[in-house]
């Protein structure tokens, strides 16, 4: 939600709800976290950028601004066990050390030496002691291992489907608006004329989406006109007979 009309300043100020609100009613609401489990978006840049060395072609690397997103990663044992990621895995010196080796491999013709340090790593900066139940050292090393090496993210989705992530994004407003935040925007809008706009100046700020609304859009009858054949599609029924109920 975001304020982009005019409102007064009390009830602005009532109720504007930022990241750090998020995260300390996250914190208060489910004794499972704290607010040093949250991280901002660009810290996960040297999985990205090590990831864009071993494979030889760049990879999506979210530069967003760090007022931009948080987040953290939840490992889910049962219905009453909840560990932050980042209490068994050591991530500031983990992150350093993957980013330090992805600058020396970018240039590398024989990666093997350097993967064979990304999980030397990896092994340094997690603390078998704190891993939950079900996360030991071996299968988060093998799901790392999957994300550099295996195409088929197989044990990915294994390590994924026992692991909840917890985020917010802090879009902007009119009353908060960034022109450094604007700059290194990660998400856009690509428009009919060829342009790239960052999603925040997009909505707000500038405004372009009136501008681009105004020039491009039609009344969804002369948009039925020009496309024939692709108007509303009326839903399928599907019927299900179970124990002699019919179920839609």
């Amino acid at each position: 939600m975001a304020f982009t009309g005019r409102i007064d300043q009390d009830e602005r100020k009532k109720q504007r709800y930022t990241l750090p609100d998020l995260v300390a009613d996250l914190v208060k609401q489910t004794g499972d976290m704290q607010k040093s489990d949250f991280y901002p978006v660009p810290s996960v840049v040297p999985i990205s950028t090590l990831i864009s060395a071993f494979v030889g072609e760049a990879k999506v690397t979210f530069t967003a601004h760090p007022h931009c997103g948080l987040a953290t990663y939840l490992f889910v044992q049962d219905e009453k066990t909840v560990v932050p990621l980042t209490r068994f895995v050591n991530v500031e010196p983990l992150f350093q050390e993957l980013y330090d080796l992805s600058v020396k491999a970018e240039n590398a013709k024989v990666m093997f030496p350097y993967k064979a340090k990304a999980l030397a790593a990896l092994r340094r900066n997690i603390d078998k002691s704190k891993a939950p139940q079900g996360m030991d050292t071996v299968k988060f090393l093998r799901m790392l291992n999957s994300v550099f090496n295996d195409s088929s993210k197989r044990h990915l989705s294994e390590f994924s489907w026992n692991m909840l992530f917890v985020g917010g994004m802090h879009f902007q407003d009119s009353y908060n608006y960034d022109i450094e935040r604007v700059r290194r925007c990660c998400i856009h809008y690509v428009v009919p004329d060829g342009r790239i706009i960052p999603f925040c100046a997009y909505n707000s700020g500038p405004t372009y989406r009136t501008e681009i609304e105004s020039k491009y859009s039609l009344p969804v009858k002369e948009w039925m006109a020009r496309n024939p054949g692709r108007g509303v599609v009326e839903p399928t029924v599907i019927v299900k007979r179970r124990g002699g109920q019919e179920t839609r």
